[in-house]
């Protein structure tokens, strides 16, 4: 897929989840651009995209980085870290989370609060729900709890 399908995607799933509104797109999509060294974004048809496309969008746009020589290394760390930067693109700055985060915690509750949070970081690719659904649970009779869940990586 070319990368000026991959950011629209990436760009279209930052309005979809939240965390791009409307008045940033524009905003959004120039400062992908910036980090992939493009000048423009050619005029197409709007593309979606759904949420379980992530890991796939991100690694073609990993996999056009290192082709530029954007990245300058192709290990696991600088993917990770390179994705990272990708999604940063997308995320309100902290200051806005925090209060975002308190103002739930005061106004609503505790759980409303822990709830944005944790939304926040899955559609940001900070829980990395592909890896996670990778893991292997199982759960253990113990004699003090009734049951205790353990989580093994999958090999």
């Amino acid at each position: 897929m070319d990368i000026q399908v991959l950011i629209r995607k990436l760009v279209s799933y930052g309005v979809q989840t939240g965390l791009v509104p409307e008045e940033d797109v524009i905003y959004t999509t120039n400062r992908l651009l910036e980090l992939f060294e493009l000048d423009e974004l050619e005029e197409r048809d709007n593309v979606t995209m759904r949420e379980d496309e992530l890991e796939e969008v991100l690694k073609g746009m990993l996999d056009y980085a290192y082709e530029k020589g954007i990245l300058k290394e192709n290990s696991v760390v600088y993917r990770d870290l390179f994705d990272t930067k990708i999604m940063s693109m997308l995320v309100p700055r902290p200051s806005e989370v925090v209060r975002r985060f308190y103002d739930l915690y005061e106004k609503e509750s505790p759980q409303a609060a822990t709830d944005y949070f944790y939304k926040l970081s899955r559609d940001t690719d900070y829980i990395r729900r592909y890896r996670v659904k990778k893991d292997v649970c199982f759960f253990v009779e113990h004699i003090k709890r009734k049951e205790i869940a353990s989580c093994a990586k999958a090999v």
